[in-house]
């Protein structure tokens, strides 16, 4: 939770969970990690962990993503990728001229950091669908593999290069 992201975005979502249908789980570092815990760390859907391993990722129905847009093209929201390429889904909040959200949004949601906060987040919690986690999961499950297969075919790429310049060397 450093200065790019928004600790009032965790915090909204989590004042708005339902202690009966959800549960957060919740691993935070940086420079606004020590605020955000003492604001939630009593709450009853929180659970709060040191990290989570890469391997419990795909458990996650949906992970928490954000970037104020004054960070958009300095900083990039890895946890948005590591929650596609896990298999899940993620609820992104900040500006759509991120690039992330761009590449990856058919896995997840949008709200905007710009306007009401609350009102979005209640509106998207009210309007969830187990389907529409499943459908945007699935979507995850496609980015990941289009991904996966440009990064072999970059690889591949580079490794050409690299012995067609050995072989003039």
């Amino acid at each position: 939770m450093g200065e790019a992201h928004s600790a009032e975005f965790v915090e909204e979502i989590i004042k708005q969970l339902d202690p009966e249908k959800h549960k957060f789980i919740l691993s935070v570092y940086g420079t606004k990690s020590r605020q955000l815990l003492d604001k939630v760390s009593n709450h009853k859907v929180v659970t709060i962990v040191d990290f989570v391993y890469k391997k419990d990722l795909p458990f996650i129905d949906i992970h928490l993503v954000s970037l104020t847009p004054n960070w958009n093209h300095v900083c990039v929201p890895s946890k948005a990728v590591s929650a596609v390429c896990s298999g899940s889904t993620f609820l992104y909040s900040g500006s759509k001229d991120c690039d992330n959200w761009n590449m990856l949004n058919k896995a997840g949601w949008f709200i905007d950091l710009e306007n009401n906060l609350k009102n979005q987040i209640n509106n998207f919690l009210q309007n969830l669908t187990d389907s529409e986690i499943k459908e945007k999961k699935n979507h995850a499950i496609e980015i990941s593999s289009k991904l996966n297969n440009e990064l072999i075919i970059a690889y591949d790429k580079l490794a050409k290069f690299i012995k067609s310049k050995n072989n003039y060397a």
